[in-house]
């Protein structure tokens, strides 16, 4: 996977740098210009961190990967309204969320899911890497970019853990219920911090969701370990955990208080290992 990952990575770079430098030949012969915004997307998708090999032991075991690339985004389950939510762009997912589109899975959202992987028992490792456009507005309606989630007692509720931006800041949060019905609810957040634009950035999650002390949440943010968090992850109320990645805005559904009209975001690389 290490190799992999670097050759995919030097593969990028060559040809994203060839194709900056004759794009910048070619405009300047017509007297344009490069936008802000066209340098980002050609240029952003390889200054990610490689850091994922040196964290995640080669001895964990890989479940599920996808980069988007032909055919893999067929292994997702997915949770979508209308056709111009996804695509892949530039070899990566692109997701879009617009105020009025269609109501999916009871909500405003567009997810792609690993129901199918239960990750629910054990220790296990997700990575991915996510970018938020320059014009990723602030908001102070909240949207789950991330979730792990899975029904509580055949229900679906609120995730057992999410991350999301919300007012210009990205949050990382837990929930467990202290019943079965999941009318009681004790949460927690694990880490909150302004959100960065314009470039990949990469997250890697070690998690063992336990309702017993054994339970660990461990968090890297390009390389950089950002939480460390040793205790109650969860109850024994949920069924299964699965990932979840795109964008859901439920104040969207709910008619309530919000700044944007259009959410759009990319994510690529995502990996899920078993210790």
């Amino acid at each position: 996977m290490a190799q992999y990952k670097m050759a995919k990575l030097l593969t990028s770079l060559v040809v994203a740098v060839g194709f900056a430098v004759g794009l910048e030949w070619y405009w300047r012969q017509q007297g344009l210009v490069a936008t802000q915004d066209l340098v980002e997307t050609v240029l952003a998708h390889v200054s990610a961190s490689t850091s994922s090999a040196e964290i995640i032991p080669s001895s964990a075991e890989l479940l599920f990967f996808s980069d988007f690339s032909e055919g893999s985004a067929a292994t997702w389950g997915r949770e979508q309204g209308a056709s111009h939510q996804f695509r892949v762009e530039n070899g990566a997912a692109r997701f879009e969320l617009r105020r009025n589109d269609p109501i999916a899975s009871r909500g405003r959202r567009v997810e792609y899911h690993t129901y199918h992987l239960n990750t629910l028992s054990g220790p296990h490792w997700y990575s991915f890497r996510l970018l938020l456009p320059s014009d990723y507005e602030r908001d102070p309606s909240q949207e789950h970019i991330a979730q792990w989630q899975g029904p509580v007692n055949g229900r679906w509720t609120s995730p057992n853990m999410a991350l999301v931006t919300r007012d210009g800041n990205l949050v990382l949060e837990g929930a467990w219920f202290r019943d079965r019905d999941a009318k009681r609810v004790e949460r927690t957040t694990y880490w909150r911090q302004p959100y960065e634009t314009g470039r990949w950035v990469e997250f890697i999650f070690y998690v063992n969701f336990s309702e017993d002390d054994d339970g660990f949440v461990k968090v890297w943010k390009d390389g950089e370990q950002i939480v460390d968090f040793a205790g109650k992850t969860g109850d024994p109320y949920r069924d299964s955990v699965g990932l979840k990645i795109g964008i859901y805005k439920q104040d969207w559904a709910r008619g309530e208080y919000s700044t944007t009209h259009t959410r759009v975001l990319y994510y690529d690389d995502v990996k899920i290992l078993k210790d």
